[in-house]
């Protein structure tokens, strides 16, 4: 009886199950495989969906929209060439757009405006996927790290919405943080699978993404200390890491990048107020992380003079205590990499190599995955401790989500209008150079040049030494007629900064304006010395030209600028009138005033352009 029922249960188990049955299984574990991902995207729409509402703000202005180099499929091939880093045609800043090599951020600009062209909408949906992509492969190398998904689904999540990100998916310009930040998860979760073709592919993207992905190097060989027993096993994932890392060191450093990456002033003026001053933004970064509620814009941050500042001495002592504590701590290596990953994530912005601004929010992008990370591991930890304390777990959990979704939509909203941005900047920070700066930029564009030339004086008087409120009260004061007023302001630019080309241009104009010809033309020499794609100086030097009756000069120059862009009207415009009255070739002249007319419809002189284009005619 026995032997027949043992008979009967495996014929039984053999029987496949019916179809529908069959597909319900298999519906279940493709719903389970895929959830996760699902959670992660619908908490990251929550928390930055209204970030679609942004507009160009800041250093959008010349990365995105004074930026010509992006608008021609033509310039891709420089990526790869010096001519990244050539003036560009708006004054002192590069062709790229970005001080820094970074063409892989710079290529998918190139990207978006194929696709958008100046619609802030789309360069803002590019920067939410690359945040939920980002927030993906988190939670990928979280599971690449053997942790189970109640800790890495958790951690994932408190990235997707946390507050301290919001800065980095709002500005267009801040994209470098979320590609460099994409990509080095990738690139480590490559490593950990031991494949070093994935390691390296995605490797080269995060370094010439962004430079804090030099960290990829001591994260790769934390991991193989805290696990030393297996180290041979990734010896050809981590020779491919520091091999890219050699070689885009080379490329930065001492191939034709390198200038771009100049080293600044440390702050406080020497390496040790560097350092102490280091040990209390990483304080200020934990704090923020913890309690996101002094989240500014642009940080107020005194560098601290030395050690012997009780404040840095304070935190210099803590974080020793905490790495400290987490050495000799009997926990798991997972936690133990995940705490360690933060501070060595901050290297690159630690001031051990001197850089312009010591302190901001978006630096946080790429070390603040560490601490998510600890955060998953700690709900996994009370996850597991019956079912009180499971529910409690989860009930926090939604809570936190839902309170990082409230927070970013309320700060989102800063991103959607100019003068509310700049405002909120002042308002953080009532010393902010910068945000006054952005005021009068904004008041300019609202007509209100006195409110406009106010906020200006103050940035000088916070700043003195701020070349670009000085260069645009003077361009305020040129607004004025108020010539004196102006010429001083760009020599006082001029001064601080031989090199910057727009200030040498406005001098020129406001020399001009005052009946210097000879002094505006040497101003306009000298922009087009520091920077011969300028095309404004070229323009106002073939006018001197031009009114000086060296005709066929100008034409010269106008045609130059004109191969470089077409769509320059007042240089068509300029040269008709060259060719028709000094040159005596009217049938030239016919067609560049025919393509002015093209391109400015609405001019006060048409129809009279077009009667002299019918009489050649």
């Amino acid at each position: 009886m026995g032997a027949a029922n043992l008979s009967y249960r495996r014929r039984s188990r053999s029987k496949p199950p019916p179809s529908g049955s069959k597909t319900i299984v298999r519906n279940y574990h493709s719903l389970k495989r895929w959830l996760p991902f699902l959670i992660i995207i619908i908490a990251g729409i929550g928390a930055f969906g209204s970030s679609l509402n942004g507009k160009f703000m800041w250093d959008d202005e010349y990365v995105i929209l004074n930026n010509l180099f992006i608008r021609d499929l033509k310039n891709l091939p420089d990526l790869f060439t010096s001519e990244y880093f050539a003036p560009s045609d708006i004054g002192h800043y590069t062709q790229s757009g970005e001080e820094s090599y970074r063409p892989v951020v710079t290529l998918t600009h190139f990207i978006d405006y194929a696709l958008f062209k100046l619609n802030p909408v789309g360069y803002h949906a590019g920067n939410l996927l690359f945040h939920l992509a980002t927030a993906i492969a988190l939670y990928l190398l979280l599971m690449n790290l053997s942790l189970p998904v109640p800790a890495a689904l958790p951690g994932a999540l408190l990235f997707a919405v946390h507050p301290v990100n919001s800065e980095t998916v709002n500005m267009i310009s801040y994209r470098e943080d979320l590609l460099a930040g994409m990509f080095l998860c990738l690139a480590l979760a490559g490593f950990l699978r031991k494949r070093p073709f994935m390691t390296g592919l995605f490797g080269i993207l995060a370094l010439f993404s962004k430079e804090m992905a030099f960290t990829m190097l001591p994260l790769a060989a934390l991991f193989l200390i805290l696990n030393r027993s297996v180290w041979r096993q990734y010896i050809p994932a981590l020779s491919v890491i520091v091999l890219i890392t050699i070689g885009y060191s080379t490329a930065i450093f001492g191939g034709f990048a390198g200038s771009s990456l100049a080293p600044s002033e440390y702050p406080g003026g020497s390496f040790g107020s560097a350092m102490a001053t280091s040990a209390r933004v990483v304080m200020h970064y934990l704090q923020l992380f913890v309690w996101p509620s002094h989240l500014a814009v642009d940080m107020h941050f005194l560098p601290s003079e030395s050690f012997f500042d009780i404040r840095a001495l304070g935190g210099i002592l803590l974080l020793t205590g905490i790495i400290s504590f987490t050495s000799l701590w009997r926990c798991s290596w997972q936690l133990r990499y995940l705490i360690l990953w933060f501070f060595i994530a901050l290297i690159p912005v630690s001031g051990v190599y001197p850089i312009k601004n010591f302190v901001a929010e978006r630096y946080m992008y790429i070390p603040v995955m560490g601490l998510c990370g600890v955060a998953g591991i700690g709900f996994s930890w009370l996850y597991r401790h019956g079912s009180g304390v499971r529910n409690a777990a989860l009930g926090g959990l939604v809570v936190v989500v839902f309170a990082g979704m409230f927070a970013n939509n309320l700060r989102n909203a800063i991103w959607w209008e100019e003068t509310r941005f700049f405002q909120e900047m002042v308002r953080a920070n009532p010393f902010s150079y910068k945000g006054h700066t952005g005021l009068a930029l904004a008041s300019h564009r609202r007509g209100d040049l006195e409110s406009a030339i106010f906020h200006l004086k103050q940035a000088v008087t916070i700043r003195p030494d701020n070349v670009i409120a000085l260069y645009n009260l003077g361009c305020m004061m040129l607004e004025k007629k108020e010539l004196d007023d102006a010429i001083s302001c760009y020599r006082s630019v001029l001064i601080l900064d031989p090199g910057f080309t727009e200030s040498h241009y406005q001098l020129g104009l406001a020399l001009l304006e005052k009946g210097n010809a000879d002094e505006a033309e040497q101003s306009f020499r000298k922009a087009l010395e520091y920077n011969p794609n300028f095309i404004p100086a070229q323009f106002m030097f073939g006018v001197v030209l031009q009114n000086r009756g060296e005709y066929q000069e100008a034409a010269s120059v106008y045609q130059r600028i004109l191969n470089r862009d077409g769509t320059y009207a007042k240089a068509h415009k300029n040269l008709g009138l060259i060719y028709l009255n000094n040159l005596d070739r009217p049938a030239d002249a016919a067609e560049h005033l025919d393509r002015y007319l093209k391109l400015v419809p609405n001019d006060p002189q048409a129809e009279l352009i077009r009667s002299v284009i019918r009489n050649i005619r």
